[in-house]
């Protein structure tokens, strides 16, 4: 599905004749072929490490965190908008050129309505700490 998405929003790349079957089979394989290296490298990148010393891994805890619920409640005070493009970018982990093609708007609205959410978030988050005393 990401290679039909991927290839649509990339159709003018395209230097063969969009009829030829061959063609479009070898360019959209090429496609798929480049997105799942992308995949594996970013698996490899993330994967963490693991050391064999389970005394080092901490217990999760469950207390409720502060910050946490000062995340969600400035969460929702964001305009929707701003919402929208933070949950299907960091949430979602769509890239900024999908969100677009997706909300119907450019990459550089959706960059700078990500930059406007973070920063009204912070704003937020800082407010809501600062009303329960749980800064660090």
């Amino acid at each position: 599905m990401d290679a039909f998405a991927e290839s649509w929003l990339s159709k003018k790349r395209l230097r063969a004749d969009h009829n030829d079957l061959e063609a479009v089979g070898s360019w959209l394989r090429g496609i798929a072929q480049n997105l799942l290296r992308g995949y594996r490298r970013k698996l490899t990148a993330t994967a963490p490490l693991l050391d064999h010393d389970a005394a080092q891994i901490p217990e999760p805890t469950h207390e409720p965190d502060e910050r946490q619920d000062a995340l969600r409640r400035a969460f929702a005070e964001l305009r929707v908008d701003h919402q929208e493009v933070l949950r299907m970018h960091y949430l979602e982990e769509t890239t900024a050129r999908n969100v677009a093609a997706l909300l119907g708007i450019t990459q550089k609205t959706v960059e700078m309505r990500l930059y406007q959410a973070r920063r009204a978030l912070r704003h937020f988050v800082d407010k809501q700490l600062r009303t329960t005393g749980a800064e660090q």
